[in-house]
Order: C-alpha cells, then sequence, then structure tokens
C-alpha cells in the first residue's frame, strides 16, 4: 500500500513468489519466478525417471503455492508429490525427518531458506538415507553450500542468475572486479551477482530517467525499458508486464563452497 501511495517504484525483491507479481504497478521484479524453478527441477529429475519427489515446504500461502505447482508440473509424469510442510523461523523437527524418510523420495524438492534445508540435509546424511537434493533459489546457492560443508555433496540449486564461476558472462566479471574493488575478502556470492545485475539494470533505467530523475520519470522509464541485455541477462519490461526476468539454471554445490552450473 506505501509503495501505491507514495508512487515510488519498488525493484528487484528477492523472492520469486507469484504474490508478488499481483501486486500493483510499481513492483519490478528481475529474477524469474519459483513456478519457473519448479517446472525446471521436475522436469530435469522426471526425464531422468526420478519421479518419486517429496516436498518440504513452509506451512503457509507461499509454501502450499510452491507444492502444488510441484504437483501440477509432476501430472505429466503421472506421479503426485508427498508434503512435508514446516513452520517458519522454526528448526527442522524429529517428526520432519521422519516423514521425509517414510516417503522414501528419489528426490526431495526443498523450497525452504537455507537454515532448515541444510539441517535437513544434514540430518538425512546422519541416518544415511542416500537421497538427491534439489533446492530452490530461495534458499540461496552459495548459503546454502556454506552451510552444508561436506555434505553439500550430491546437493543441486536452482538459480536465476549465472553463477560466479560463469566468467565468460560479461555481467558476471564486471560484478566480480566490482566486489573487488570494493574491498570484499570472501568469494563472490550467487545472491551479490543477482544484485549486482538488478543495480545494473535499475541504474540503465535511471540513465534513461533523464537528467532529474524523479519517481515518476522512473517508473517511466522502467515501464518503458523493453528488452535490455545487462551484459549477458536479459531481462525485458512493458508497459504492462514488469517482471523482466526469465532465467533459470542448475547448478551443484561443492564441499568447499563453490556453486557450479
Amino acid at each position: 500500500p506505501l509503495v501505491v501511495e507514495k508512487k515510488v517504484p519498488f525493484f528487484a525483491p528477492f523472492t520469486g513468489a507469484d504474490t508478488i507479481r499481483k501486486q500493483n504497478e510499481f513492483v519490478y521484479t528481475v529474477r524469474a519466478t519459483y513456478a519457473d524453478e519448479i517446472e525446471k527441477i521436475i522436469n530435469f529429475w522426471g526425464n531422468l525417471g526420478s519421479t518419486q519427489v517429496t516436498v518440504l515446504h513452509y506451512d503457509d500461502t507461499v509454501g502450499k503455492q510452491n507444492f502444488e505447482t510441484v504437483a501440477n508440473v509432476l501430472k505429466k509424469f503421472n506421479r503426485t508429490p508427498v508434503s512435508v510442510a514446516i513452520k517458519r523461523n522454526a528448526d527442522i523437527t524429529d517428526a520432519n525427518v521422519r516423514d521425509v524418510i517414510a516417503s522414501d523420495p528419489n528426490v526431495l524438492v526443498v523450497t525452504t531458506l537455507y537454515a532448515p534445508a541444510a539441517q535437513m540435509i544434514k540430518r538425512l546424511k546422519a541416518a544415511h538415507r542416500a537421497t538427491m537434493v534439489t533446492s530452490l533459489s530461495f534458499a540461496g546457492a552459495s548459503q546454502l553450500a556454506k552451510a552444508l560443508g561436506p555434505d553439500a555433496t550430491g546437493v543441486s540449486v536452482a538459480i536465476t542468475v549465472p553463477t560466479p564461476r560463469s566468467q565468460g558472462v560479461p555481467v558476471v566479471r564486471e560484478c566480480t572486479e566490482a566486489w573487488t574493488a570494493a574491498g570484499f575478502k570472501d568469494p563472490m556470492t550467487v545472491t551479490a551477482i543477482e544484485s549486482c545485475i538488478a543495480a545494473k539494470v535499475l541504474v540503465e533505467g535511471m540513465k534513461r530517467a533523464g537528467r532529474e530523475v524523479t519517481r515518476a520519470s522512473l517508473h517511466r522509464a522502467l515501464s518503458g525499458l523493453g528488452r535490455y541485455d545487462a551484459a549477458g541477462y536479459v531481462v525485458d519490461f512493458k508497459p504492462n508486464f514488469r517482471h523482466g526476468g526469465s532465467h533459470v539454471g542448475m547448478a551443484l554445490l561443492r564441499p568447499n563452497g563453490e556453486v557450479r552450473e
């Protein structure tokens, strides 16, 4: 409501939830949707014959929507996923672990943040339950890899931007140089790449807004941005469609914290 009242662009929220796309004309997203990610994940595993799927999700509107999306995509493989719902801001419980083990999945699709995701994966591995695990980008690929450490082996993540290792992509190289120039010592994360790309797109909007940038001029410029290639990452905004990103990839996590496509 405040965004509408003040008529200020709300740019690049870190979410792929459909709810954010059903807000108002001042909301602009740069990343693909969770539905896009889920379709990529399920088609990847389904085409390999791994269609016995369990979904770890939050017991709220977005979490249930993610589960329903998995269920809809799985229909093409004539399978139904198993739901394991957890509370937000709470640790994984013994009952949650038992539920996943009892479902005996080929693939565990994780749609939570990295902390409960890492807890579940660690506990499954400690119980010697070998199952493939793929997480939505919401967990934060780099953060999840760091939290898992040696347990990262065999875990994959959907990503909505290229990884920091993709130095052949000009915008990744540009962002890495900016990261280093800013004095950061830690390796650049996938989330940082996403933030850098979003900033690059926003700056392009500001350039097109004219010398005196106002909320109104920036709103007009972003709405009319059209197809913009941010040096290897393409967004496409239109007057009646302000959700520009569609990139979805799959990456493997490494025990050393790396994220590799």
